[in-house]
Formats: C-alpha cells, sequence, structure tokens
C-alpha cells in the first residue's frame, strides 16, 4: 500500500492524503526504502487501486482528482479499450467518465499545474484487513499475488514514511513470486502505466511525400482513438468550430506554439455535442457518430494548417474546432516520445519538466543549431533529436508563433520542409530557431 497526497506537508497532515494498493517489481519498493517520493505511481506500478475504504475526506478527494488528471495524461493517446481497463482497476469509472469528471474548471486549472501532482510520500505492507478486502473486490490475476504475499509476516515497523523509518523487509511479499506479478503485467499491458506508448507510430518507415502535404496514411496515424476523441471536446471550443475547407484554417485559432487536436464533424453531430455540454454533470458522453479528432503538431512534425488541409482533402467533414493542449500534456508528450524512441528510462526524473529531463541525456549540437530567418540547406548536419520553432508575421503583421515541430535523424532544412507557412502566401517568417542535439556515450560525448 502506497500513499499519495499533497506537496504540502500541511494539507497532507489535514487529510490531503489516498492510499493506493499497488503491484509493482520488487526493485522498485527497494530504490523507495530510504525516500518514498522515489516510487512513482504511475511510472513504477504495474497495477493500482485507489483503496477508499480508509479515506473518505474532501481532501482526499482533491489529491484522487488530481491523481485522475495525472493519469488522464498518460492514457489520452492510448487504445480505448486498453485505457479503460486502467482507470476502471484503478478509479472505478472509464476514461471517458474520469475526463468528464474533470470538466469543473477550477479543479481543471488546479490539476494541470505541474507544482501540484501528487506525489508518494508513504509505502508499506498491506494489513490482514487491507487483504481480504482486496481479494474480495478485486480480479483473480490480483488475488494470486495478494494469496502469495500472505505467506510472509509482515511487522508494524516494516512501514516506510517520508522522514520516517526505515523497511527491512518490504520487498519479501513479492520476491518469491516473480512470475505471478509478470503475469499480472501482461494481462494489462505494463507499458501503458509503465511508459504509455503516446507516439510510437508517429514516424514509421512510410515514406513522406516532398514539401508540406501528407498521405491519406499519415493522417489516419494522427487519428485519436474514437472513444477518447468524444471525451477531447469542450464546448467552448465547439462555438468557434469553423466550416472546414483547405485554407479555414487561417481563421481558427491558434494555440499560441502548443500541440492540440483538431476535433471534426458534421453539424449534427457537434450540435449533439454541444446540447450535452449544456447539461450539468451530464454523467458519460454517447459519442455520436462522425466525431473524429486528430493531433497535429509537437512531437510530431505536422503542424496545424497541414494537418488541417488533409482533413479536407481526405475525410471532408463539415466543420472543426481547435483544441490546444497544456503545457503540461505537450511536456509529458514531448518526454515520452523522445524516451521510447531511444529507449530511456524515466524512473528517478522529474516527471513536471519531463522533456527537459530526457533531453539532458543527449548534447546541444551548436554547430548545427541555430536562429536565424533564413534556412539554408546543411547537408553536413544530422541530428538524432531536431526541434524546429518558428515565428511568422500574418497578413494582418501580427506576429504568432506557429509551433515546434520534432523529427529524428534530420537537420533544419529538412525539418523546415515541414513548415507549412513557407508555402502560404501572406504569412512571412520573422525568425526561426532550430536546437539540433545528439546521442551521447556513456562516458557523456557526443556520438
Amino acid at each position: 500500500m502506497i500513499t499519495i497526497g499533497s506537496d504540502d506537508a500541511a494539507e497532507r497532515a489535514a487529510g490531503a492524503v489516498v492510499e493506493v494498493a499497488v503491484i509493482a517489481p520488487p526493485e522498485k519498493f527497494a530504490a523507495a526504502s530510504d525516500d518514498p517520493t522515489r516510487f512513482d505511481w504511475m511510472m513504477d506500478a504495474n497495477r493500482l487501486h485507489v483503496y477508499r475504504e480508509s479515506w473518505a475526506t474532501e481532501a482526499s478527494g482533491r489529491v484522487e482528482r488530481l491523481m485522475r488528471h495525472s493519469l488522464e495524461q498518460y492514457l489520452e493517446r492510448e487504445a480505448a479499450s486498453v485505457a479503460d481497463e486502467i482507470c476502471q482497476e484503478a478509479f472505478g469509472i472509464t476514461l471517458p467518465e474520469l475526463m468528464n469528471d474533470l470538466g469543473d474548471a477550477d479543479e481543471e486549472q488546479l490539476s494541470t499545474e505541474p507544482l501540484n501532482r501528487p506525489q508518494t510520500f508513504g509505502v508499506r505492507r498491506l494489513a490482514e484487513n487491507e487483504r481480504i478486502q482486496l481479494f474480495a473486490q478485486m480480479s483473480q490475476d490480483w488475488q494470486s499475488v495478494l494469496s502469495n504475499s500472505s505467506k510472509f509476516d509482515f511487522e508494524i515497523n516494516d512501514d516506510i514514511e517520508s522522514g520516517g523509518r526505515r523497511v527491512r523487509r518490504l520487498v519479501d511479499c513479492c520476491k518469491s513470486h516473480r512470475v505471478a506479478i509478470s503475469v499480472t503485467t501482461a494481462l494489462v499491458t505494463a507499458a501503458v502505466v509503465g511508459g504509455c506508448s503516446f507516439y510510437g507510430r508517429y514516424l514509421s518507415d512510410h515514406k513522406r511525400p516532398s514539401g508540406h502535404g501528407i498521405t491519406a496514411d499519415t493522417l489516419a496515424e494522427l487519428r485519436a482513438p474514437e472513444d477518447i476523441c468524444g471525451a477531447t471536446w469542450n464546448d467552448t471550443a465547439l462555438r468557434f468550430a469553423r466550416p472546414v475547407s483547405q485554407d479555414s484554417w487561417r481563421e481558427a485559432g491558434w494555440c499560441n506554439g502548443y500541440s492540440g487536436k483538431l476535433v471534426c464533424g458534421t453539424e449534427k453531430t457537434l450540435q449533439t455535442l454541444m446540447k450535452i455540454a449544456m447539461i450539468p454533470n451530464a454523467g458519460e458522453v454517447i459519442v455520436p457518430r462522425g466525431l473524429r479528432c486528430y493531433n497535429f503538431q509537437m512531437p510530431s512534425p505536422y503542424d496545424l494548417p497541414t494537418v488541417w488541409e488533409a482533413v479536407a482533402q481526405y475525410d471532408t467533414p463539415e466543420r472543426c474546432a481547435v483544441v490546444c493542449d497544456t503545457i503540461w500534456t505537450r511536456r509529458q508528450h514531448m518526454g515520452r516520445y523522445i524516451a521510447k524512441r531511444f529507449g530511456i528510462p524515466l524512473t528517478g526524473m522529474d516527471l513536471t519538466k519531463l522533456d527537459e529531463e530526457v533531453l539532458r541525456r543527449f548534447t546541444l549540437d551548436t554547430n548545427c543549431s541555430r536562429s536565424a530567418p533564413d534556412i539554408n540547406p546543411d547537408p553536413q548536419c544530422n541530428c538524432a533529436i531536431g526541434i524546429l520553432g518558428c515565428y511568422v508575421r500574418d497578413p494582418r503583421d501580427k506576429e504568432i508563433q506557429w509551433g515546434d515541430l520534432l523529427d529524428f535523424n534530420t537537420n533544419q532544412y529538412t525539418l523546415s520542409r515541414h513548415v507549412s507557412n513557407f508555402n502560404h502566401d501572406g504569412y512571412n517568417v520573422s525568425n526561426c530557431i532550430f536546437d539540433c542535439y545528439q546521442k551521447q556515450d556513456t562516458s557523456g560525448s557526443r556520438t
């Protein structure tokens, strides 16, 4: 059992904590023996379940909402069936229900603040009554681990508390049963909770066309699962949904350089969603047919106009709205995307700055990184990671941040072909910033 709570010690003392039953590899518990905050409840746990029998206060409910928001960010691009199974086991609700529950503006603003992300502050063995309770309500694979762990003696002094007692035999309960843990991990896809595969499909080996256009196959890879899409929309965005044409992206709202989604559908579909949005506490959203979402920008190399034009060309919806990602979502997606590509473990990293933490594993190539309005061929540069962000003046001479694009094994000139403003009249580049990162060997030198 782990205790998750607010960063604020006074809030934790006032009850801002939640107890969570977890299944995790023994070495994860051992690594937290000196400091429980080193146990990351999303990254290190293969299975988790909020144990509400002990905590039922308003303060604990707030912590659980923060947990829900954090997990939602991890699962939003995962297959709907897998995400639903994880959310059901953790919180007793599906992912669309979870996302709908996070609609309160004040709570959502609070939960997207990285500094408020809840952490693990206590790790202890299950009490016998807790084991019995969990055995009665959890699935058979949980019961197998619970039965095996009950064979060991538990001592009251085996608890770990932040800044408190040291665990002597914390991992004994599972040390002899790695097979059971491996089985349960496979059943719910441990990669989702222990490192989600958000963007594994973005840069497949399909052949890209020249210029900034994308193929129908690439657009399909950028499409979010329907169930996730149904939980993504919000009434504010839909009120500003634009009729779809090849160039109607010019009238759409920009995300100030952030990534986001296009939420598209027929007039009837969007009207149905608008009606649902006006119902207080509508509960689970029944997604109307014809609703589709498409991811644009970081960490893919495709910007908003490129995706919008492809949607208009291949899928021909009647209207599309822009829903912007939060900075927290952007940092999570970018960090996880790069980590997955290069096989970088995320254990011990500061998840509030995951993109920065992952990029520290690389060296900034100052010879190939530059800031200039002109982009020229640079065949001598081949960057393991390339990030290009441009500032553009629109036809009204207003400067906008076009947004960062990311690709692998690239250079500034190659990546600039995906910056669609170079192909649109009336949009002039005022400056582009390109960061080139190279891999490091174990000694820290560039490879």
